[in-house]
């Protein structure tokens, strides 16, 4: 089995050390449909054999098994709730990560090669100026990566308002 989510490669072959759980796709249509838009994909999927993984669904989309959580049974079956919906996309595999990271550092480089250096030499809290280029590009990494991680928390409300109001309606 392997998940149908764009870019998230897990899956439960021979030679996976890790057995994943998978869920089968909803027979609801407005469910199904929100399941499908959550893959990314391009392709058409196969929705009476495809699954997505268990990583993709936050905690609360689970049943509890209270017998397992009491030690009254060894083995924890987990089903999702009938309303549940995959709401953590894939990571970005190593390369990508190195690829965006390496883009990010050009790009400040680019930036700072082009402003001028009264410019560029600014204080920080402390009171001193930074050294090297490669401070203040690391600098300006710690900022851009400290506002993706702002965004991605604004994205995460609004998808999960937009959730909200359909289970609603």
């Amino acid at each position: 089995m392997r998940c149908a989510e764009f870019g998230c490669n897990n899956n439960n072959g021979k030679n996976c050390a890790t057995k994943w759980r998978f869920f089968h796709f909803p027979k609801d249509k407005a469910a199904l449909k929100q399941w499908i838009y959550f893959c990314r994909r391009t392709d058409k999927i196969n929705v009476k054999n495809a699954c997505i993984c268990e990583v993709h669904f936050a905690p609360e989309a689970f049943e509890r098994n209270l017998q397992f959580e009491m030690g009254l049974s060894s083995r924890n079956p987990t089903k999702l709730l009938p309303s549940a919906f995959p709401t953590a996309p894939a990571e970005a595999n190593e390369r990508q990560k190195r690829m965006e990271s390496r883009s990010k550092k050009e790009m400040l480089t680019t930036i700072l090669k082009n402003t001028d250096s009264v410019e560029v030499i600014q204080e920080n809290e402390v009171g001193e100026a930074p050294q090297t280029a490669e401070e203040i590009i690391d600098e300006k990494d710690k900022k851009i990566l400290h506002f993706e991680t702002e965004m991605k928390q604004r994205l995460n409300s609004v998808v999960s308002t937009l959730n909200k109001c359909k289970n609603d309606s």
